[in-house]
């Protein structure tokens, strides 16, 4: 962004945009919404990456607080940050490689090509759950698998932990560990907003979107509109004429006038009850239709967040019948057949958006992945540490595949194991990652008011993603207190019925249960061995996060007696048995410290933090990433000596708390017992 001043010409009522050479451009009518009186000089901040029409684009640079906001605002209860079962393990900036890998066939015990020993063998383990645990199962009805109530298992009737669940558990923690690659991210997506109104959004929405002026009803009949169609394999906007408002009756409803010979776009519901559509008129004959770009067809298909009642444009213009569950009353096919009524935003001879009404939905200008600001330390080895030891199929680098060298099997044992009767759990709310001040960074962390959040259209460098999103440990409980309770229904009756809206109950495994499971390795360095034990075995006082609910306080586990067994291969196979008359194995015992100092030296080296051999593995701990990794893994928050207790400073916002978007605070500000006032 550049620095900029706007100033109004009253000769002929046009705004100019003053660039930082000297240059000055006349901006379009509307374009930017800030009032100036005549003989003032706006400051702002300008783009000229972000080009619409050869115009930049600009927003206002707001005036500077002569106090703090907490001084302004003395109701305690706004000062409050946001709160979340979850935050954000510091996202890692560098990205360090691996080393090189070995091929998938051999079996080495002393690798040439680096020069270092490979490792195989197994980990032993014990999980027991400090906190209900619950692993979604499965059950055959009526020839069909389905979900579940019961706790997953295979046989005996007796829970079991799949390999599957402690391999995302493990392979998650190596991938913040060893400072690898955020992958698991659809870095091509653009997030949506309709920000009007939003004191960080409306400058981007209305050069976007220009609001229409009030009491202007020409205005209204400018608008850019069409017929949106599916036509071998491609969709095209054919466009026509908006005649102005209407009155409607319906919401989310399309109807077509005969008489006019337009449609009719009746919205959502307006604030205030505003009871108005609009009229869009079938295109002329011979019109040139404009082509939809992939990308644009792209981002309205990722738009999650769209209402539920809201029509997929998308979807309507292929499929008839689509379209005819949002028409109200009979329409002819030969209308239908047509397209499906869209308004739109041209950016020269190219649409940037549409959507279903006049006000609709935009996409933030820059795309998730532009906002993950990392770069490799070594840009020859694009391959990580989580990469190299869990596989990978990826178009990113040059090998494009490697199987994995770890493998986990499912948990084989099972000991005081004891499940709560049905009970339905409190509602899990999906991610929003449009709740920008939870997911950016911001430039002044918690502080940060509301007109100057960062938002996805600001430049990624400025506002980079916050990290790995984890969860808090939460000891809520099986109970009828409303706040301490996990549940919301219990006992469930008999009439209860799984539908849309009536999750499916769940039979959670009672706390202190203990599993035995193993995973095995292959070809491992002691590097990357030390990372996966890393991950495995936690400081004192840790836990790890495992199964469903986490944000309601479940799935709090407690891996531990990790014993690391090392196999010999050369020794396996020199004879039958050995010196005692076993079966000779070449197992042999590792200790499991010896391994962590070495993925401990290994990153630190490669990120340029110091190294105490007297710490061993705990020198990485007190990297400050991996600080805020710790506090987020620490089971016991109790905080008595807090105003607001743990459990209110991680649950769940209410929605009256979200509207005036306050930031999420870092794991380490979240347990400074002044952080919150209000529970």
């Amino acid at each position: 962004m550049k620095k900029g001043k706007v100033y109004f010409n009253p000769k002929n009522k046009a705004k100019y945009l003053i660039l930082e050479d000297g240059k000055e451009i006349k901006l379009p009518k509307g374009y930017f919404k800030a009032d100036i009186k005549a003989g003032e000089k706006m400051e702002v901040n300008y783009d000229e990456s972000r080009m619409n029409n050869g115009i930049p684009f600009i927003e206002q640079i707001l005036p500077k607080k002569n106090q703090n906001q907490e001084e302004m605002n003395p109701n305690p209860s706004k000062k409050d940050p946001a709160r979340a079962p979850y935050n954000f393990v510091p996202l890692n900036e560098k990205i360090v490689s691996a080393q090189q890998l070995p091929d998938n066939v051999s079996f080495y015990e002393f690798d040439k090509t680096i020069n270092k020993e490979r490792y195989s063998g197994y980990i032993d383990l014990s999980i027991t759950n400090k906190t209900h645990l619950y692993i979604r199962g499965t059950e055959l009805k009526n020839g069909k698998w389905t979900e579940s109530e019961n706790f997953f298992r295979i046989k005996n009737d007796e829970p079991v932990i799949p390999g599957s669940s402690l391999r995302g558990l493990a392979r998650t923690l190596v991938e913040i560990m060893s400072w690898s690659e955020m992958i698991f991210v659809d870095k091509k997506r653009s997030l949506f907003h309709r920000g009007m109104f939003n004191p960080s959004l409306k400058t981007a929405y209305q050069q976007e979107r220009r609001l229409i002026p009030p009491n202007n009803p020409n205005a209204k009949k400018n608008e850019t509109v069409g017929l949106l169609k599916f036509e071998n394999g491609k969709y095209f906007i054919y466009p026509s004429d908006c005649q102005g408002e209407c009155n409607r009756n319906h919401t989310h409803k399309y109807e077509f006038d005969t008489t006019g010979n337009f449609w009719k776009v009746s919205p959502g519901k307006a604030p205030g009850g505003a009871n108005k559509g609009w009229k869009i008129s079938l295109p002329a004959q011979n019109i040139q239709p404009i082509p939809l770009t992939k990308k644009v067809v792209d981002a309205y298909m990722d738009d999650e967040t769209r209402g539920a009642d809201t029509p997929n444009l998308l979807l309507c213009a292929r499929k008839k019948n689509e379209f005819s569950k949002y028409i109200n009353g009979t329409v002819a096919d030969n209308i239908i057949e047509q397209g499906v009524p869209v308004f739109y935003q041209k950016t020269g001879n190219t649409i940037s958006s549409f959507g279903y009404t006049r006000n609709y939905r935009i996409p933030y200008a820059l795309s998730i992945g532009d906002h993950i600001q990392q770069n490799w330390i070594d840009s020859n080895n694009k391959i990580d540490l989580a990469r190299a030891i869990f596989g990978f199929i990826s178009d990113d680098v040059e090998a494009n595949q490697k199987a994995s060298r770890v493998f986990f099997e499912d948990s084989c044992k099972v000991n005081n194991a004891s499940f709560e009767s049905r009970a339905v759990t409190k509602e899990l709310l999906a991610p929003k990652p449009t709740t920008f001040q939870h997911y950016l960074k911001q430039p002044n962390g918690y502080k940060t008011i509301e007109q100057q959040l960062y938002h996805w259209g600001t430049d990624g460098k400025k506002a980079p993603i916050r990290g790995n999103k984890g969860y808090w440990h939460r000891e809520t409980e099986f109970s009828n207190d409303k706040l301490k309770s996990w549940y919301k229904l219990h006992p469930v009756p008999a009439t209860y019925k799984v539908d849309k809206t009536n999750q499916l109950p769940i039979k959670a495994l009672k706390p202190n249960a203990v599993f035995q499971q193993r995973l095995r390795f292959e070809n491992l360095t002691s590097e990357e061995l030390g990372a996966l034990l890393f991950a495995l075995e936690l400081p004192d006082g840790c836990a790890h996060k495992l199964g469903m609910g986490k944000p309601l306080g479940l799935g709090s586990v407690h891996i531990h007696d990790v014993k690391l067994t090392l196999i010999d291969r050369k020794e396996r196979y020199k004879k039958v048995f050995n010196d005692n008359g076993q079966w000779n194995t070449g197992e042999s015992a590792g200790n499991t410290e010896d391994y962590k100092k070495s993925f401990a030296k290994y990153i630190c080296n490669a990120i340029g933090a110091p190294y105490d051999d007297s710490k061993g593995a705990n020198s990485l701990w007190e990297v400050d990433r991996l600080k805020e990794l710790k506090t987020m893994l620490t089971l016991n928050n109790d905080m008595p000596e807090a105003s607001v207790d743990w459990l209110s400073r991680t649950r769940y916002q209410e929605l009256d708390e979200f509207k005036r978007r306050p930031v999420l605070p870092k794991p380490s500000e979240v347990i400074q017992p002044n952080t919150y006032n209000k529970k």
